[in-house]
């Protein structure tokens, strides 16, 4: 009998391990298939990562301690374009009006709002939508200065629009020019923060005073590794000769090297559609003024192709050379060749994609290839604004032998030295910034 119930006890362990195998073959894939698709849910919506811009990020709430708000004296004029966008894409003004945030008029400094005519070439444009008046802040190449007549009926002024992570890129120009503006006319400005699509790396030559302009406004480096609400903070208490009554409204849940936070969420003109020709503009908008370089503009592939004409017949030794300096600091490239229809003439050259930008310092890949391109003989002139947007001469001076390395390599680290000591006090986000010395 005994003998009986262990052949039954042991049938029926037998035929329990076979069932939990087959729960396991029928149910497992299931199980491994949703989680996949809740975690490709998760990166796909940056919600699930508490992610939020400081347009998002903004309500009356947060505005309360601004003192024309609490009185009542709060009508607005936001300075914006195209880019003032939240990430799914619905426009600032919008969201405001609907946060009951009282926008009166809306300034464009340059190129256009969304699928708007040029501000620029209409008469008395008004945004088809809310039926507010748009005011341009472009005249003749420049950032047009807010005057008192703009704004004798507006109380607050509110920056929202994505830079470039690149000095030279005019829209902190308009930042500045905002700041001064408001300390001048007594006004309020708040800056809704947007991430630094460069991500975390300071590089590069400051700005010499001489070499101020509209491409160059304010002594930072090339690179600045913050964000446009850190930079307000900086200019209007190390830069700005008067205070601004200056808020911030942050981001939520940002990091300067996290990717779903990094997107470009518009392009960025008149070039710069996508992240990669954003990332590659950071180093090709400076090879753009040296001729005879072409990067690719007015293609589909701008500020991602290194490119010379065939007739220069730069060797095949040569761009495997180009190709490993870049690819030693982590830029991936391949050859390319294209027919340019505007100059009617074929160009031949690298292709490059910057998997990591957190981790590239750009500029000092540039300065490794031109170095690379003199000692091979390449011969090559600067434009006119080349000095502008270096912020200095010094670098000119290098590549024409007039100055050593190591005055130019000491000139830069020192100022970015104390750039960086003065600037961090600023920094809102972790992990701050950090300095990449030539």
């Amino acid at each position: 009998m005994v003998r009986g119930d262990i052949r039954l006890f042991s049938y029926g362990l037998s035929m329990s391990k076979i069932f939990i195998l087959l729960l396991f073959v029928i149910f497992l894939p299931r199980i491994f298939i949703s989680y996949i698709n809740t975690k490709t849910h998760d990166n796909a919506n940056p919600k699930n990562r508490d992610f939020k811009l400081g347009l998002e990020n903004i309500t009356l709430k947060l505005l309360k301690n601004i003192p024309e708000v609490i009185t009542g004296r709060s009508n607005i004029g936001l300075i914006t374009n195209q880019t003032g966008t939240d990430q799914l894409g619905r426009r600032n003004i919008d969201i405001l009006l609907q946060k009951n945030i009282p926008v009166k008029k809306i300034f464009i400094p340059k190129h256009k709002l969304d699928d708007n005519i040029p501000v620029k070439k209409a008469t008395n444009p008004i945004d088809k939508k809310t039926g507010l008046p748009i005011l341009s802040l472009y005249l003749e190449d420049k950032t047009k200065i807010l005057d008192n007549q703009a704004l004798n009926d507006i109380d607050i002024i509110i920056f929202d629009m994505q830079d470039a992570g690149i000095r030279h890129y005019t829209y902190i120009t308009t930042l500045f020019r905002s700041i001064e503006v408001a300390t001048i006319y007594k006004k309020t400005i708040v800056v809704l923060d947007r991430p630094n699509i460069l991500g975390p790396i300071i590089e590069g030559p400051l700005m010499d005073t001489q070499f101020k302009s509209e491409i160059s406004f304010a002594p930072i480096p090339i690179r600045y590794g913050m964000t446009i609400g850190e930079l307000a903070l900086y200019f209007n208490n190390k830069i700005n000769k008067q205070k601004a009554q200056l808020y911030i409204i942050p981001m939520r849940g940002y990091q300067r090297d996290c990717k779903i936070a990094n997107k470009l969420l518009s392009y960025l003109p008149p070039n710069i559609q996508s992240v990669n020709s954003c990332h590659g503009h950071s180093f090709l908008g400076i090879l753009e003024k040296i001729s005879p370089f072409n990067i690719g503009l007015e293609s589909p592939n701008a500020f991602q192709v290194i490119l010379l004409e065939d007739a220069i017949q730069f060797s095949h030794q040569n761009w495997k050379n180009v190709h490993n300096i870049l690819e030693s600091f982590g830029i991936k490239n391949h050859f390319y060749r294209f027919f340019d229809k505007q100059k009617n003439n074929y160009y031949s050259g690298l292709k490059i994609n910057i998997e990591n930008i957190s981790n590239t310092p750009t500029f000092k890949a540039l300065i490794s290839i031109l170095k690379l391109f003199k000692e091979s003989g390449l011969k090559f002139t600067f434009s006119q604004d080349f000095d502008k947007i270096i912020g200095t001469d010094m670098l000119k001076k290098f590549f024409k032998n007039k100055i050593s390395w190591n005055a130019f390599r000491r000139h830069v680290n020192k100022k970015l030295y104390f750039f960086y000591n003065k600037a961090s006090k600023y920094f809102i986000y972790k992990p701050f910034p950090r300095v990449e010395y030539l």
